[in-house]
C-alpha cells in the first residue's frame, strides 16, 4: 500500500475505485466499505483508492472541543493495508480546505487529480463545505458525473447499535 499526497503517482493507471473519508477506527461499517472498495478495483484490475485527511476535520473546525482518536494514524493505515487497499491519498485538512465546495472536490479531486471511474460511499457520509455532498447530492448530478457511484448501506450489530465512529466514541 502506497501512501501519497501526489495524484501525479496515479497516472497511467488503468481503473480507479474510490472511497473518500477520515476512517477513524477502521470499525466494521468501514471494512464493508474497504472490502467492497478493493474486491472491485479487484475485479476490474483496477487500483482501489481511500482519499483520507489529516488531520481529522473537527480538530480544525472545532478546535476548542474536546476530541479523541479511535486509532493513531499509524494503526489507522496499519488496517487499512491488511484489508488490501492499494493507495491512501492523504490531504491535509486546513481552513481553507473546509471552504471547498462538494462541486469542487469532485471536479477537482475526483475527477481531475484522480480520474476515478467509480466512488463507493457510505450511507452517512458527507463532503464539501457545509456537508453539502453525499450520495443524494452524487445520484442528482449522476448524468454529469465521468464516474459511477455506489452507496454502502448501514451495517448494524442490533437494532439498538449503530456502526459508526460517533457511536464508539460515546461509548468508549
Amino acid at each position: 500500500m502506497k501512501i501519497i499526497q501526489d495524484s501525479s503517482v496515479l497516472v497511467n493507471t488503468s481503473y480507479h475505485v474510490c472511497t473518500v473519508g477520515y476512517f477513524d477506527g477502521v470499525h466494521l461499517g468501514h471494512q464493508k466499505i474497504i472490502e467492497k472498495l478493493v474486491t472491485d478495483a479487484s475485479k476490474n484490475k483496477g487500483k482501489s483508492i481511500l482519499v483520507s485527511f489529516w488531520p481529522h476535520p473537527r480538530k480544525v473546525l472545532y478546535p476548542n472541543d474536546h476530541f479523541d482518536y479511535i486509532q493513531s494514524n499509524e494503526d489507522k493505515f496499519k488496517s487499512i493495508r491488511k484489508l488490501g487497499v492499494d493507495v491512501v491519498y492523504l490531504i491535509e485538512f486546513t481552513k481553507e480546505f473546509s471552504k471547498v465546495t462538494a462541486e469542487k472536490f469532485v471536479n477537482d479531486i475526483l475527477v481531475n487529480k484522480l480520474q476515478i471511474n467509480k466512488l463507493i460511499i457510505g450511507y452517512n457520509h458527507h463532503f464539501g463545505y457545509k456537508r453539502e455532498g453525499n450520495f443524494n447530492y452524487l445520484n442528482n448530478i449522476r448524468k454529469n458525473l465521468a464516474f459511477d457511484i455506489e452507496e454502502v448501506k448501514k451495517k448494524e450489530i442490533n437494532k439498538n447499535f449503530k456502526i459508526s465512529s460517533s457511536e464508539i466514541r460515546k461509548r468508549y
